[in-house]
């Protein structure tokens, strides 16, 4: 037979399951160590964003290097084009008395960075900021000009964030330096190679044969003039150096580096045709003293009117105003060298080091008493 089940006795209750809950010290606790590892974790995030924007930042210095290279080997003697251009301006209708601001090296590189479009519609009788050339300018953002990590210029059209070396250079004011109708167009103070003013080898006589051939081994790209049509001005053939002319080696010697205020004075400031050495170079403002001595040229003292003329010195500069290296990378700047290749320079590299890397043939010897620069060492920077 089949046993009946009793019935439950009233007033008998089975116990209900216990439900577990966190604790508030449990909740604090969780919530504490998912804070630190959020703290662990997001700056190695950003270093590897940071990393991967510097790994950019230099694939593109790299291919304008070699847009460099490509415009040097149109040459019969390699050499390498100017940093600017300037000349007459075929819509000007009367005579010039300063030549007009044409095309930077940018355009010069363009049938060599795949922008050979551009080139072809490029006006070489028209100044940068006029006509078509405004137009090519503030329509097209080429993407290799710029840097990822310079906010002022990265995927805007017409930017510019690398700049080219131009060396030594004799400003003679910071209001100079900041004229808005551009360097030196009042008093002819443009930057090149003869008009940096020093008596290197202090024989008396400011900016002689030997002098200004002291001074353009201080520089790697150097300015044009070309007289066409109806200037009353002096043309000025490129002086830039040819590759076999960088005596100190070309892996030892800087072609160009970021510089956050690259670009022109117009508005928008970014103009990637700018010749304007304040635009698209970077120098270093040398003090000028009559009669320096021998060693002067090996250690020339910086100009105290620019103290932010190192790496990284004028990171809130002006635009168009700054012609120093800088950038927003942490702790320096890319930069890329005569030989193509590139590397991350440090703002806190030995001034006289930077002065070695800056010249391109600072170590060779002179005729005269003028002392060369030491040798550099690879291990030096």
């Amino acid at each position: 037979m089949r046993r009946r089940t009793p019935p439950l006795r009233s007033g008998c209750h089975t116990a209900a399951p216990h439900e577990s809950a966190f604790t508030l010290i449990e909740l604090l606790v969780v919530i504490s160590i998912i804070s630190l590892l959020m703290a662990l974790i997001l700056p190695a995030i950003q270093s590897a964003r940071e990393a991967a924007r510097r790994t950019q930042c230099l694939s593109h210095m790299r291919q304008l290097c070699l847009g460099m290279h490509g415009a040097a080997s149109r040459s019969a003697t390699g050499q390498l084009p100017a940093y600017g251009v300037w000349g007459d301006d075929a819509a000007t209708s009367a005579t010039s008395t300063q030549p007009a601001a044409l095309w930077s090296w940018v355009v010069e590189i363009l049938p060599f960075i795949d922008r050979r479009d551009l080139y072809d519609r490029w006006n070489f009788n028209s100044r940068h900021s006029n006509g078509t050339n405004a137009t090519l300018i503030r329509t097209f953002n080429i993407k290799i000009l710029t840097c990822p990590d310079d906010e002022s210029a990265n995927e805007r059209s017409g930017a510019l964030s690398f700049v080219v070396n131009a060396g030594y250079a004799g400003i003679d004011s910071v209001i100079e330096l900041n004229r808005t109708t551009g360097w030196g167009n009042q008093n002819g103070n443009y930057h090149k190679f003869d008009n940096v003013k020093i008596d290197w080898n202090s024989n008396g006589t400011v900016g002689d044969k030997e002098d200004n051939e002291l001074t353009r081994r201080s520089g790697v790209l150097w300015r044009e003039v070309v007289h066409r049509l109806k200037g009353n001005f002096k043309a000025e053939r490129n002086q830039s150096l040819s590759l076999k002319e960088i005596y100190d080696g070309q892996s030892q010697t800087l072609m160009m580096t970021e510089n956050l205020h690259a670009g022109g004075l117009e508005s928008p400031a970014q103009m990637w045709g700018d010749p304007d050495a304040r635009s698209c170079t970077f120098v270093l403002p040398i003090r000028r003293i009559s009669r320096a001595g021998p060693a002067y040229f090996a250690n020339p003292p910086l100009d105290p009117n620019f103290p932010g003329c190192v790496i990284n010195g004028a990171r809130f500069g002006n635009e168009g105003r700054s012609p120093w290296p800088s950038s927003n990378h942490p702790g320096g700047v890319c930069a890329a060298f005569c030989d193509g290749s590139t590397k991350f320079v440090s703002q806190d590299i030995d001034l006289l080091v930077y002065k070695r890397i800056v010249t391109p043939a600072g170590s060779r010897l002179n005729s005269s008493s003028v002392v060369a620069q030491a040798i550099l060492s690879d291990r030096d920077f």
